[in-house]
């Protein structure tokens, strides 16, 4: 230590120079090159198999991970559903989400013409209803080409009329009949729609009604919950991933809640879940963080009677920080969600080795000049601060062996950065104290305060210390095994005042399955039928969604069916009737005007249609009773139609309007048909809406199969039995379910591997440096039972490991560690006067790390309100530990009383 010290001070200003340029280095390096990657995936690692199948899913699927807008029907307080206000909701939102740049997708229901491009695909049309809708297609022509609806009435009537006995016209056979009648209803149906009766009486002459995305409970027509899924642009080289368009979504919520008060609106989903947290964590560290700093600054100034020397110390730890950012850009590259912590651990445990520092100079000037004392310092402190930064760093790098990606991370830049800090401490301050320090004794302090000598009744009590610590650490222990869990609910981490957990939470009271899902992925649709047998025979599997839902299994016969409607309603379609929803997805209104007036429809030609049908039913009676009933019923239509045509019961603006809704019933009729046609061309892709078409199908036409689970998974028992019946069912399956439960496990296992590592590195390195297994066995002693009493305090509060708090337990260990060998090497230079200044720095260090890590406890974010606890209790049972109990147990070694005595 002389040799380093004098070779550092004869260059001092090498030395300061070399160190400061690297160090701004390594800041602009960082600056330029080290970016943040908060994306929850890289955490895990792409090593890991069931990261491989999930990444293959998102990349043959795309993303899926959705900002779920809700719309409450039924807020609390409301007697029954506000069906109309909620649709109003949902309308308004998706008009003015759309009006988001950021926004690549929104989707709040499903359109009419997405309907009925789904409609021959659907189960519900079965071949026979689409044999019977082709039979018709002689009708098509005219209804596609926007004929004048006087010419679909007249060919429609001649149709029927060449059935009747004695027509010219009548065809020859069976099926060309069949075709003709076929034909002349339809036509008639979709005028006779226009009739002034409560229903239209033809489906395909009305748009149908929206389908909301929701979660539907018979009787009522919609859920309570309706949604509005959003894709956003993804940012992941910034923490705020969706920061561009969440304030912009926010807005258009309140805008619209303003507009609709009788509902409630509220944002969540994965994406804002995970925003929100980074938005409450970073206010809950800014805060702990000034108040910190605040505190500790105060800490100093009273403990060290002045600002210089912490100051300086403060300042060469900065210089340590940035050039462990330049290392943490040259070897990672990326700052995670778990290593962005990293100077917070720099913080609690580096800083310490100035302290100690500083304590052992300012002990040297009570009779030392400042070269002294500054030799003084590096003899007594640095050995300690170097055995103390190996066991720490090494702790963090004993991360790299463990599977956990985001741990290997933080315990390579930790691990790095713990070393760093003390070299460059061990370097830069003797220099800064060199040249800015005056050398002079301070006013008694804290640190440097002489102890009064032990009284020999303290003494007898050291065995009664030891023995109660350890009664305590045994009992902690004894129960500690079934006690202690890994908190998995990442729900039960975040603050309970951001609103995405609350809407969350209310989705789960509704139905708790709705939020998950495993994927199984098909070549084939024909593969879904087999899987969706399997998932049924497990209990812990609920719903089973598929492209199924949708469409019916495409036979052969299907197929068929299917490309002649394609080719019935290719030619003669009119611009416009396959034209897609509007910006809002409200359905087309129908017609006020056709390309041809219908000025010549008039009463006496609707009314002999209607007795040529009446006459054409009247003979089909026998032989076709239900088809006659339905003829007679569409004369009748006629009937009340031609009434309404009819000068001398109504006025000319009346007949008008009546003529005006025949033209929109053919309109739409034709458009339905037109859609329907498009569908008939299309792909079972392209086919599916738009809301739920990624869920289902790949663009490379791979089916995806989704698995909910049968009740509230958040938490970890039911998510790994769920997790064990998706693998039942396909042992591929994949899924944000899979990727959650497997990364619990890998921390789990990383935690316990790094545990084990850690004990006996730190057992080794302790050995090496003290050359002695007794104070070697006190010192592990020391730190096994403050980590007991810990445990024994995280049980009685009930508080548990987390993704948030675990890594507080390497920090405390290397605290710890730190702690112990500087109080053995003090009791190695004798114990008649105490431990002298470096009990009270040992205190130090733990009151800078309990202030610092103690904001924390007012924190809103649970899981940093965790980790603050755990610090606070973990750091002083260290302290306890290093300055009670360690002392105790030296008192009572051999060696250690033999060199107090001489």
């Amino acid at each position: 230590m002389d040799s380093i010290t004098a070779a550092v001070l004869s260059r001092r200003l090498a030395v300061l120079s070399l160190l400061l340029v690297l160090a701004v280095l390594s800041a602009i390096l960082a600056a330029r090159t080290l970016r943040p990657d908060a994306d929850t995936d890289s955490l895990i690692g792409e090593t890991q198999p069931f990261m491989g199948d999930y990444r293959a899913f998102k990349q043959e699927f795309g993303d899926l991970e959705y900002l779920i807008v809700v719309v409450d029907a039924k807020p609390p307080g409301a007697a029954s559903l506000r069906v109309a206000e909620a649709e109003t909701a949902v309308r308004s939102l998706v008009e003015r989400l759309r009006a988001i740049p950021a926004l690549r997708e929104v989707h709040g229901f499903i359109t009419p013409d997405e309907q009925l491009r789904l409609a021959p695909w659907s189960d519900r049309m079965s071949d026979e209803q689409l044999r019977g809708l082709l039979k018709a297609s002689d009708a098509f022509p005219a209804l596609l080409e926007r004929r004048p609806a006087d010419t679909i009435l007249r060919d429609a009537t001649a149709r029927v009329e060449s059935l009747l006995p004695g027509s010219s016209a009548a065809p020859g056979d069976r099926a060309s009949q069949e075709r003709t009648g076929a034909a002349a209803i339809f036509a008639l149906s979709a005028i006779a729609a226009a009739a002034p009766l409560d229903d239209a009486g033809f489906a395909l002459a009305v748009p149908p009604p929206t389908q909301w995305l929701t979660i539907a409970k018979p009787p009522d027509p919609i859920g309570r919950f309706l949604f509005v899924k959003l894709m956003p642009s993804k940012d992941y080289a910034t923490l705020g991933v969706i920061d561009e368009s969440l304030a912009q979504i926010r807005g258009a919520i309140s805008q619209v809640q303003a507009a609709v008060p009788d509902v409630e609106i509220g944002l969540t989903g994965k994406p804002v879940l995970q925003a929100d947290e980074m938005a409450t964590t970073t206010i809950d560290m800014t805060i702990a963080t000034i108040v910190g700093v605040a505190l500790v600054a105060i800490l100093f100034m009273i403990v060290f009677r002045g600002v210089r020397r912490p100051l300086l110390a403060v300042l060469c730890f900065a210089v340590g920080a940035a050039i462990t950012c330049g290392a943490a850009a040259i070897f990672v590259g990326r700052l995670n969600l778990l290593s962005l912590v990293f100077m917070l651990v720099l913080v609690g445990v580096g800083l310490d080795y100035g302290i100690h520092m500083v304590a052992r100079y300012g002990e040297g000037l009570r009779h030392l000049a400042r070269r002294g004392a500054i030799r003084h310092m590096m003899r007594t402190s640095v050995p300690s601060n170097a055995t103390g930064a190996l066991i720490a760093g090494g702790v963090f790098l004993l991360a790299l062996p463990t599977p956990f990606q985001g741990l290997r991370e933080l315990g390579l830049i930790a691990g790095i950065g713990l070393l760093t800090c003390m070299a460059v401490m061990a370097l830069l301050l003797p220099i800064a104290l060199d040249l800015f320090d005056s050398g002079r004794m301070s006013p008694r302090s804290f640190i440097s305060g002489a102890l009064p000598v032990e009284s020999s009744r303290f003494r007898a009590r050291h065995a009664a210390t030891i023995v109660v610590a350890l009664a305590f650490a045994v009992a902690a222990m004894a129960v500690a095994p079934s006690a202690i869990r890994f908190q998995s609910n990442l729900l039960k981490l975040q603050a309970d005042s951001v609103e995405a957990v609350g809407w969350e939470k209310r989705i789960l009271a509704e139905n708790p399955s709705e939020t998950w899902f495993g994927v199984a992925i098909v070549d084939s649709i024909g593969a879904i039928p087999p899987l969706v047998e399997k998932a049924k025979r497990e209990p812990a599997i609920g719903a089973v969604r598929s492209a199924l839902d949708l469409v019916a299994m495409p036979t052969p016969a299907r197929v068929s069916l299917l490309d002649e409607l394609a080719r019935s309603t290719r030619a003669g379609a009119a611009p416009g009737l396959s034209a897609g929803p509007s910006a809002t997805g409200a359905p087309p209104e129908r017609s006020t005007a056709s390309a041809a007036p219908a000025v010549s429809v008039d009463a006496a030609s609707v009314r002999r249609a209607s007795h040529s049908l009446g006459t054409l039913a009247a003979l089909a009676a026998l032989a076709a009773p239900d088809e006659a009933k339905r003829m007679q019923a569409l004369a009748s239509r006629l009937d009340a139609l031609a009434d309404s045509l009819d000068p001398a019961k109504h006025d000319a603006s009346m007949i008008d309007a009546r003529r005006l809704a025949i033209d929109g019933s053919l309109t739409q009729t034709a458009r339905s048909l037109a859609q329907m046609g498009e569908g008939a061309r299309c792909s079972i892709r392209e086919v599916l809406p738009a809301a739920v078409r990624d869920d289902f199908v790949s663009r490379n036409g791979r089916y995806a199969v989704q698995l909910q689970p049968s009740g509230d998974v958040w938490e970890f028992a039911p998510m790994e039995q769920f997790v064990a019946a998706l693998r039942r069912v396909d042992p591929r399956v994949t899924g944000v379910p899979i990727t959650h439960f497997e990364s619990m496990l890998l921390m789990e296992r990383s935690f316990a591997i790094q545990g084990i590592l850690s004990a006996i590195f730190v057992a080794l390195v302790l050995l090496v440096d003290l050359r002695r297994i007794g104070e070697t066995l006190a010192c592990l002693i020391a730190l096994a039972t403050a980590l007991a009493w810990t445990i024994g305090v995280m049980l009685l509060f009930g508080v548990s490991f987390n993704l948030a708090n675990f890594f507080a337990i390497p920090i405390t260990l290397g605290l710890g560690a730190d702690g112990c060998i500087h109080v053995v090497h003090r009791a190695r230079e004798g114990l008649d006067g105490g431990f002298g200044s470096t009990r009270r720095a040992v205190t130090v260090t733990a009151l800078t790390t309990i202030i610092g890590f103690g904001g924390l406890l007012f924190a809103q974010h649970r899981g940093l309100q965790s980790l603050g606890v755990l610090m606070v209790v973990s750091t002083t049972a260290m302290l306890f530990a290093c300055i009670l109990l360690l002392p105790a147990m030296l008192r009572l070694l051999p060696t250690l009383r033999l060199r107090s005595a001489s």
